[in-house]
C-alpha cells in the first residue's frame, strides 16, 4: 500500500510540463530527436533557453515526444529542424502520458508442437495453422493450415496474377487429381521431399507452385516464429477445427473412441469442440432458460438427483417448480433455477435456442461433464453430419426439424452453379455461412459462396435433353429413370447440363430429394409425354441454329468501310445484317450504326469492286457470253431440267427471292439452306447432250427460261416434263447426272435379288460387286442384282452421295419429306439432314 501511494506522487500534475506529440517523416525520427538535443546544447552554451525540457522517441512511426510549458515552446524549439510537421503538434492528455513510456515486457512462450497458432501476414492472415516441428533451433515452425489457391492464376506470372487476381482466395484443401484435369495442370504438379524437416523425414508430397501439400490436402509452410506466428489466446472455431479431424498423420487424430491423441493430450473430441465454440458455459454466466415440460433433474442441494418435469416457472420469484418422477412426491417441488439442469440423454432431438447455432436442430450423440458444465455433442440435420458442442442450458428437446436458410450471399437452393473446370452442381441446402452442393456424381460437398464460380441456371433452357425415348425432356417434365444408379426413382427435373438431369424427388428427404441420372436413363411420362412428339427433326434444328447461317448473314462478322456519311472512312464489323442494310460495330467508337449495304463496302474488296448481293451469285462456272461458256455454246443447261435457274449464272437472271419461286425450287431452297445434298447452287453446266443416255433430274415440272436470245435449247427433252417412260435417277446429285451403280459403296449392305440375302459390298469391279455373308461365305453378283438396303431408325448409316458423301453416323429420325437426320460420331449434339435415298445401311 505505501508503495502504491508512493507511485502516485509521481504521476504528472497540471503544475508540471506539458508533452506533445509532434508529427515527423518516417524513418527520420531519430535524426531529429539528435537535432533537437544538439540545438538546446548551443543555446544553452550562448546562455539562451531554448524553452523545452526533454525530447524523445519510443520507436513509433512518424512520431516523437518533446516535453515543454507551452505549445509556442515547442514551435519555436522546432523552428529551422527539416522533416518536422509543425501542424501535426497535438497535447497527450495528462492521464496518459505515462502509458507513452510504458514497455511492455513478457517472455514469450517457445510454441511447442500440435499449439494451435495464426498466421500475421500475407495472405494466410489470421487463418488456424497447427505446429508441426520446430525448425532451426526454435526460431522457424512447420505448420499445417488449410490452403488458399486460386487455379485460374496456374501459370501465369507475377504481373499477370496481380491484374487478374479477384482478392483473397477461399480456403479449400488442396486435390492433385483436380489440377491434373486443368489444361496444362500435369505441367506445374509434382512429387517432392521436404529438406531440413524430421516430421515427415522420407515422406513424398506433391509441389505445386513452390507450396508442399501432404496427402489429406493440407498446406505444410515453414514460417517464422517471431514475425508470422500469433500464439496468444488461439481460440479455434468448430469449423477450423473439423476441418483437421480428418487428419490421421502420426495419430495426430480423432480416434473412433472420441480422443484425440498424439500431441493435444487425452482431452475428449467433446471438449475441444466445446472449447473451441466457446459453449462451455452459459451466455454472460445467467442460468438456463426453463419452459414447462422440460426435463429437468436436480444437481445441488438436499434433493440433488431428482428427476421431473417441469410444471410452471414463476417469473415473480424466479422459482422453478418440478413435479418428480417418484410417486412419493406429491406435492410440486420449488428449486432454484442453478440448482437445475435440462436432462438431455443420447438419442435425443434437440433444438438449439441460444448460442452461436441457435435455430439449428440435431441428434445427441453424447453427454459430458466439462468444467462442472454438461455439455452435448450434437450431429445437425442441416449439415449432414457436421458436429455441434452446445451446453446442455441452450438445448430443448422437440420433434421439429430446422429447414435452413433459403439465400445466402446471392445463392439459393435449387440453384444450379459452377464449381471448377466443366463442374456443376445444385444446391440442396444454404447454412449460415456455406451451402450443400450436390454435383454431377451424386458426390454432396461443401462450399462456402466466394468458392462458386456463379450460377449456370441458363444452361437448363438453353438445351433440351433427349431420353431413353429420343423424346426432348425440358425442366419441369415428370420423369421415370430406367437403368443406372437410381434405377425405378421417379421425379420432376430441376435442370439439364449437358447429358445430366439433376431431378427432384418428393417422396425421399435425402439429399433434400435431389439425385441425377443420365437423360438417356429416363423416360418422360406424366401430363406431357402424351401430347409431345419425339424430337421432331425442327427441335434437333433448333439446337444447331446458331451453326446454321441464314440467307442474310453473308456480311455477318466481315470487316466493313463505311463510303458516305458523316462517318465516312469509319472501320468496323457487321453484326447484324437485313435484306438491305446493315449494323456496324465502328472499331473506333464504342458504337453501333446501322448503315445501308450500298454505304459500305467489305475491306478486303479492291476499289471500284463492290460485293454483290445475296443469292445474286453461285460458285459454279461463269458463262459470261455464249461462245465462251463452258460447254455448250451458251445453251440451256440440260440438268436444270425445264425450271427458272435458282440462283442464276451471272447473267441477269433473276436471283432467289423469298416469294414466287418456280414450282419444284422449294427442295432446292431448303437444301441449300440446310447444308443437304441435292442442291444445284454450286453444279457447273452438264455437257451438251448429256440427257441422251436417258437419265434425268425429276426436281422440277415447269417450263424453261431461256438464258441468252439467239440461242435453241438442247432438245425438247430438255423443257418437258419426264414421261413414264423417261427412266430417272434418284441417286443423281449436285445437279450431275449419276449412273445407275453411283450407290454400290464398299462397306455398305446389299440385298441379293437372286438368293434375297443381305451381304457387304467387299469390292466392286465394273459391273460386279463382291458380296460377303454373315456366314462367312461371299460371292461375286452382277450390279444388275443387287440393291441397296434401305435403313431403319437406329440403324449406322453412310452417306453414298451428295456433298455429304462418305460421312456416316445413327440415324435417329425420318420426316414427312423423306429426309433422314444423322447423330454424327464423337461430337456432343451435333446432327445432320440428308436425304433418304442417299443413305445406305452400314453392317
Amino acid at each position: 500500500m505505501e508503495n502504491e501511494v508512493a507511485r502516485q506522487f509521481l504521476l504528472p500534475t497540471p503544475q508540471d510540463s506539458k508533452l506533445f506529440m509532434v508529427g515527423v517523416k518516417r524513418g527520420h525520427e531519430k535524426l531529429i530527436v539528435t537535432k533537437i538535443m544538439s540545438k538546446a546544447i548551443a543555446e544553452a552554451r550562448e546562455g539562451n533557453d531554448i524553452g523545452i525540457e526533454s525530447a524523445m522517441t519510443t520507436g513509433s512511426k512518424e512520431i516523437i515526444f518533446v516535453e515543454g510549458r507551452s505549445e509556442p515552446k515547442v514551435k519555436a524549439a522546432l523552428g529551422g529542424i527539416n522533416n518536422v510537421y509543425m501542424r501535426k503538434i497535438k497535447l497527450v492528455p495528462l492521464g496518459q502520458m505515462t502509458e507513452v513510456l510504458n514497455v511492455a515486457r513478457r517472455a514469450k512462450k517457445p510454441l511447442r508442437e500440435g499449439q494451435w497458432v495464426r498466421l500475421k501476414r500475407g495472405v494466410y492472415k489470421g487463418d488456424l495453422a497447427k505446429v508441426l516441428e520446430m525448425v532451426d533451433g526454435g526460431s522457424k515452425a512447420l505448420v499445417q493450415l488449410v490452403p488458399r489457391l486460386d487455379l485460374t492464376l496456374m501459370g501465369l506470372n507475377a504481373i499477370e496474377r496481380r491484374s487478374k487476381s479477384t482478392g483473397r482466395p477461399p480456403q479449400r484443401l488442396f486435390s492433385a487429381a483436380e489440377v491434373q484435369k486443368l489444361p496444362g495442370g500435369r505441367n506445374y504438379l509434382s512429387r517432392r521431399d521436404m529438406e531440413g524437416v524430421r516430421f515427415y523425414d522420407g515422406q513424398k508430397f506433391d509441389f505445386f507452385e513452390n507450396n508442399y501439400f501432404d496427402a489429406n490436402g493440407f498446406l505444410l509452410k515453414v514460417v517464422g516464429v517471431a514475425t508470422q506466428v500469433d500464439d496468444e489466446e488461439i481460440e479455434p472455431r468448430i469449423e477450423e477445427l473439423m476441418m483437421f479431424k480428418g487428419e490421421s498423420e502420426k495419430g495426430q487424430a480423432f480416434e473412433e473412441d472420441g480422443k484425440l491423441s498424439g500431441a493435444f493430450g487425452e482431452s475428449s473430441a467433446l471438449s475441444r469442440l466445446a472449447m473451441a465454440a466457446g459453449n462451455l458455459k452459459t451466455e454472460s454466466g445467467a442460468a438456463a432458460t426453463f419452459s414447462r415440460g422440460d426435463r429437468v433433474q436436480a444437481v445441488s442441494g438436499d434433493l440433488a438427483n431428482l428427476v421431473g418435469t417441469v410444471a410452471r416457472v414463476d417469473p415473480i420469484s424466479q422459482l422453478v417448480y418440478v413435479s418428480a418422477d417418484n410417486k412419493d412426491v406429491t406435492m410440486d417441488v420449488a428449486f432454484q433455477a442453478e440448482q437445475l439442469a435440462k436432462l438431455i440423454v443420447s438419442g435425443d432431438h434437440v433444438k438449439v435456442i441460444g448460442g452461436r447455432y441457435t435455430g439449428e436442430t440435431g441428434t445427441v450423440v453424447s453427454v459430458d461433464v466439462l468444467e462442472g458444465e454438461r455439455v452435448a455433442l450434437i450431429v445437425s440435420d442441416l449439415s449432414y453430419g457436421r458436429q455441434m458442442a452446445v451446453s446442455i442450458a441452450q438445448l430443448k428437446v422437440t420433434p421439429e426439424v430446422a429447414q435452413g436458410l433459403n439465400r445466402l450471399q446471392g445463392y439459393e437452393v435449387n440453384d444450379l452453379v459452377a464449381l471448377g473446370h466443366n463442374e456443376v452442381g445444385i444446391i440442396i441446402q444454404v447454412l449460415r455461412e456455406q451451402v450443400v452442393v450436390l454435383d454431377t456424381t451424386n458426390d454432396v460437398r461443401e462450399f462456402r459462396p466466394e468458392e462458386l464460380r456463379g450460377k449456370m441456371n441458363h444452361m437448363s433452357t438453353k438445351r433440351p435433353g433427349l431420353g431413353a425415348d429420343r423424346v426432348s425432356l425440358r425442366p419441369g417434365d415428370q420423369i421415370y429413370v430406367e437403368k443406372g444408379p437410381e434405377k425405378r426413382r421417379s421425379g420432376t427435373i430441376l435442370h439439364i447440363y449437358r447429358n445430366k438431369l439433376f431431378i427432384h424427388d418428393k417422396h425421399r428427404t435425402q439429399n433434400n430429394g435431389v439425385f441425377t441420372a443420365k437423360a438417356a436413363e429416363c423416360r418422360l411420362y406424366g401430363q406431357n409425354a402424351a401430347s409431345r412428339q419425339k424430337a421432331s427433326i425442327n427441335d434437333i434444328l433448333s439446337m444447331q441454329s446458331r451453326r446454321m447461317p441464314s440467307k442474310n448473314q453473308e456480311w455477318r462478322g466481315k470487316s466493313v468501310k463505311i463510303r458516305k456519311g458523316k462517318l465516312k472512312g469509319f472501320l468496323g464489323v457487321v453484326v447484324e445484317e437485313n435484306d438491305n442494310t446493315v449494323k456496324v460495330e465502328l472499331h473506333a467508337r464504342h458504337q453501333k450504326v446501322t448503315m445501308d449495304k450500298k454505304f459500305v463496302r467489305l475491306v478486303s474488296e479492291k476499289r471500284g469492286d463492290r460485293e454483290r448481293s445475296a443469292g445474286s451469285h453461285v460458285p459454279s462456272t461463269p458463262l459470261p457470253d455464249a461462245l465462251g461458256a463452258t460447254p455448250g455454246l451458251g445453251v440451256t443447261p440440260a440438268i436444270l431440267g425445264g425450271q427458272t435457274p435458282a440462283l442464276g449464272m451471272g447473267m441477269g437472271v433473276t436471283p432467289m427471292a423469298d416469294t414466287g419461286s418456280t414450282p419444284g425450287y422449294w427442295q432446292v431452297t431448303r437444301s441449300e439452306q440446310l447444308d443437304l445434298p441435292g442442291s444445284t447452287t454450286s453444279s457447273t453446266p452438264g455437257p451438251y447432250g448429256e440427257s441422251d443416255d436417258g437419265w434425268h433430274t425429276s426436281n422440277s415440272s415447269g417450263g424453261s427460261t431461256p438464258l441468252t436470245g439467239g440461242h435453241t435449247p438442247v432438245s425438247s427433252e430438255a423443257g418437258s416434263t419426264p414421261s413414264l417412260h423417261t427412266p430417272t435417277s434418284e441417286y443423281s446429285v449436285d445437279g450431275d447426272a449419276a449412273s445407275a451403280a453411283e450407290w454400290a459403296v464398299a462397306g455398305i449392305m446389299a440385298r441379293n435379288l437372286n438368293t434375297g440375302f443381305e451381304g457387304r459390298i467387299m469390292a466392286v469391279d465394273g459391273d460386279n460387286v463382291t458380296l460377303a455373308y454373315d456366314e462367312g461365305t461371299s460371292n461375286d453378283v452382277p450390279l444388275s442384282q443387287v440393291e441397296k438396303v434401305v435403313p431403319k431408325l437406329g440403324d449406322q448409316v453412310q452417306v453414298i452421295a451428295g456433298r455429304n458423301k462418305d460421312l456416316k453416323g445413327q440415324l435417329v429420325e425420318i420426316d414427312e419429306k423423306n429426309f433422314g437426320c444423322l447423330k454424327l460420331p464423337n461430337v456432343d449434339g451435333m446432327y445432320k439432314l440428308v436425304e433418304m435415298k442417299f443413305l445406305a445401311k452400314l453392317p
